[in-house]
Formats: C-alpha cells, sequence, structure tokens
C-alpha cells in the first residue's frame, strides 16, 4: 500500500479544495463543533466531508468522540503534506483574480522620453499606490518600435507621439498636449525678456524627430518657419529628446522640444519660449493599446491617466 504521503499527493492534485479546508479547520479548532461554526456550515455537513475525505484515503485522519477530534499519526501526516498546499492554492486564486481585475500580474510599458516627465511617473506612482502587487517593466521605445512591440504581445501599453499611422491598428488615447520650446546652447544671445523668434533660430540647423515619427509635428513646424518668411534646414534627425538636448551641446544646431523636457537640466542647454509660440503646432503624447485585446493592469493605468491629466 502507498505511504499517507503518496496518497495525500496525489489525492491533493484531485480532491476538491472544501475538503481539505474542512480538515485543516478541525484539525486546529480539535472540535468538530467548533470548526463548524468557523467554516459556517452545518456539523453533520462537515462530518459527512470528513468521512468522504477519509474514505477517498483509505484512511483515518480523525479520532472523535465527545471530547473533541483528535489527529491520529496518519492525520499528523496528511496535515503537514497539506497545509502548505493548500496556501499555495489559495494564494494562486487570489493573484488569479487580482489579475483578471487589474490589481495584480506584470505590466510592461514602452514609452518615448517625453512621458517620463510628469505624465508617467505621476501615474506610476498612483497605480503604486493602489496596486503594489502590480510588477512594472518599463522599455524606452520610438513610436514604431511600440506598435511592432504590441503587436507581438512584448509590451501592454505605450505612450508615444501623436498622430500614429492608420496601419497601426492600435487604441489610441491622448494624454497630454504641450508647447513646444527651444534648446539652445548655453551661450546663445536672448533679448531682455527671455524669449527666442523663429528668425533667430533659422540661422541655425534644426535637430529634431525624424519625419516618419511626427509628421504632423514636423509639416506645423516648416508651416510656421514659412509663414516667417523663412525656410527649416534639418541639421541631424534623432529619436530621443535627451539626444536632442546632446547634439545641441555638441554644436549641431538648435532643437524644439515638449515643454516638459525643459524639467531636465542639462549642462551646456538653455531653455526658451517662442515669440510666435502659437504658430508652431502642438506636441501630443498619446497612451496606446492593442486594439483586439485588453490586459486589465493596463486599463487600470488608463483610468489613472484619465483622473489625473
Amino acid at each position: 500500500m502507498p505511504s499517507v504521503a503518496k496518497v495525500s499527493l496525489d489525492y491533493a492534485l484531485l480532491m476538491e479544495l472544501r475538503h481539505l479546508r474542512h480538515f485543516l479547520a478541525v484539525a486546529k479548532a480539535g472540535s468538530l463543533t467548533e470548526a463548524a461554526q468557523v467554516l459556517g456550515i452545518a456539523q453533520p455537513a462537515l462530518s459527512q466531508s470528513l468521512s468522504r475525505l477519509e474514505a477517498d484515503l483509505g484512511e483515518r485522519l480523525l479520532i472523535r468522540s465527545r471530547h473533541g477530534a483528535k489527529l491520529t499519526s496518519a492525520g499528523k501526516t496528511f496535515m503537514n503534506e497539506v497545509v502548505e498546499g493548500v496556501a499555495l492554492i489559495e494564494a494562486a486564486a487570489t493573484r488569479t483574480r487580482q489579475t483578471a481585475h487589474g490589481q495584480a500580474g506584470r505590466l510592461v510599458i514602452g514609452f518615448v522620453t517625453s512621458a517620463l516627465h510628469r505624465t508617467l511617473p505621476n501615474a506610476l506612482r498612483r497605480l503604486r499606490e493602489r496596486h503594489p502587487e502590480i510588477t512594472v517593466s518599463l522599455r524606452e521605445m520610438d513610436n514604431l518600435e511600440q506598435i511592432e512591440a504590441l503587436r507581438r504581445n512584448e509590451i501592454d501599453i505605450g505612450f508615444a507621439h501623436s498622430p500614429l499611422p492608420a496601419v497601426a491598428r492600435v487604441r489610441s488615447r491622448v494624454v497630454r498636449k504641450e508647447s513646444l520650446i527651444a534648446a539652445l546652447p548655453d551661450d546663445f544671445p536672448l533679448a531682455a525678456d527671455g524669449l527666442v523668434s523663429i528668425a533667430e533660430l533659422a540661422a541655425y540647423p534644426l535637430i529634431t524627430y525624424p519625419e516618419y515619427q511626427v509628421p504632423l509635428m514636423r509639416a506645423g513646424i516648416a508651416q510656421a518657419y514659412r509663414d516667417a518668411g523663412f525656410d527649416v534646414h534639418i541639421g541631424i534627425e534623432v529619436n530621443r529628446s535627451l539626444t536632442v538636448l546632446a547634439c545641441v551641446v555638441a554644436g549641431f544646431g538648435v532643437g524644439l522640444i515638449p515643454d516638459s523636457v525643459s524639467g531636465i537640466g542639462f549642462g551646456g542647454v538653455r531653455y526658451a519660449r517662442l515669440r510666435q509660440e502659437a504658430a508652431l503646432p502642438s506636441f501630443t503624447l498619446c497612451a496606446i493599446t492593442r486594439s483586439t485585446a485588453h490586459v486589465e493592469a493596463a486599463e487600470v493605468l488608463l483610468e489613472i491617466l484619465s483622473q489625473t491629466n
């Protein structure tokens, strides 16, 4: 005959979890009456549950008397085998329910650099306060990298520049709109009011994002230059806002970046608003998710964003 430990292990895979809970409750209380009260079930039903468990195992687990219920040696062995397993099963069930409702699990987030300023840190702080069980992973990516990562289920939500190409087939929600400001070498001569004009910028090459990433923004900048009587001379194209700042320091020209990026103290760079700010396009940041399947933790983050922006 197989050992009680072996039988208990095999049976644990098949038996109803309620029978195990009933057994552990009686073992802890030392009495069917007290255990029935704790479990909120009738004592005859509890007794039947224990009898079913013992019958299936082929071993007597409890000695019952008027004075209570005492574990047999087999019952003690069985309890030692089962108690940890039940705890693991219940923990797994709880975590499964939490994940299904966006309260636990892993959330992989793609983002462009500008999302790191204000928007994403604030939202993640609130997410951690409400659901500390959610594990977050962050990946810096450009627009097209995020769209492809969503398609391959490598990220659950992204923060990208808007607009996105129609072929992206993602859900998109505007998170923030902000003005463009100038990133200039720290020795750039500014007027007393601290503003800079398009005419002054036009004397330098423009460091900017690739057109395929932000086509409307690039078109809007070109139009603002033309309206001011100048053509845009693109000096270098880069994918990240921090790279724009580094290129300004390196002498490649001047940049036009989202206002939020000005919160970065970058040695060798000074920031200035434009006199023709209204003529420039706004910078739009949007949250993107898969259009065909929803990740609950991502939906929770979207809800937090809607409450904080």
